[in-house]
């Protein structure tokens, strides 16, 4: 769990998960590696207005199959078309992403 607007994930992670949905969250920082999450397939962000990105480091996430974002900051889109170019130039992979309704600012 995560309190405040900083979520540091802790160092065992979460070593089995293959979707993470984040739906309202109002966290600005998400503090993560690419080992904290190491099967995961899908991420799916909705209505977190706040946050500022997706950690960098999901590039090396060799099983991410697809970013799927809506309502949340035009930083978070351009974010997972980052990663999505860094899988592609890295590794010679492709991931879907896909982004409905980004917000020029922050609401909280």
């Amino acid at each position: 769990a995560f309190k405040g607007k900083e979520w540091e994930v802790v160092e065992e992670g979460f070593p089995h998960l293959k979707s993470l949905f984040l739906y309202k969250v109002y966290i600005r920082y998400w503090r993560a590696r690419s080992d904290h999450f190491p099967y995961l397939e899908r991420l799916f962000l909705g209505g977190c207005y706040s946050l500022d990105s997706i950690p960098r480091d999901f590039a090396d996430i060799t099983t991410l199959a697809l970013i799927d974002i809506s309502y949340c900051r035009q930083s978070v889109g351009n974010s997972a078309k980052q990663i999505q170019q860094d899988i592609q130039d890295n590794y010679g992979s492709s991931i879907e992403v896909h982004t409905r309704h980004l917000l020029k600012k922050a609401f909280r």
